[in-house]
């Protein structure tokens, strides 16, 4: 899960936002507001996949979050996550902004847990009915 947080962190390095570990309180920072990501927010969208108990590489993870950060893409462009809320014009700036060395921005950030989760771009791309 280290090798691929930091290979999506060098892809996509602007994304990224640290979070604040306060000992004293045994709390952390609120997490970034969309489209920008954390490791806890990233780490939790590799466990919502369930790429990491599938036994791929971290080179295999790394090509299929490729290939739905694209997908994710072409759905906001066609407004197709009305149902689960399209990012607002603000967000897309800010997705746009950010574009990473390979030239394509990272749309991994507006997953969130209760918003946008892995199932629901999976129905929607692949067809693919979320597990009960």
């Amino acid at each position: 899960a280290t090798q691929v947080l930091n290979a999506v962190r060098n892809q996509w390095y602007t994304i990224f936002r640290d979070v604040d570990l306060s000992v004293a309180v045994a709390k952390r920072s609120p997490d970034p507001d969309r489209p920008f990501l954390s490791d806890f927010l990233f780490f939790w969208l590799l466990k919502s996949s369930g790429l990491l108990k599938e036994g791929n590489s971290s080179a295999a993870v790394l090509a299929k979050l490729l290939k739905v950060n694209s997908a994710v893409r072409r759905l906001v462009k066609k407004n197709k996550l009305d149902k689960v809320g399209n990012p607002s014009e603000a967000m897309l700036a800010k997705i746009t902004k950010c574009k990473s060395d390979c030239d394509e921005s990272c749309y991994l950030g507006l997953f969130r847990p209760g918003k946008l989760e892995w199932k629901q771009v999976e129905e929607m791309i692949w067809g693919i009915q979320p597990h009960a």
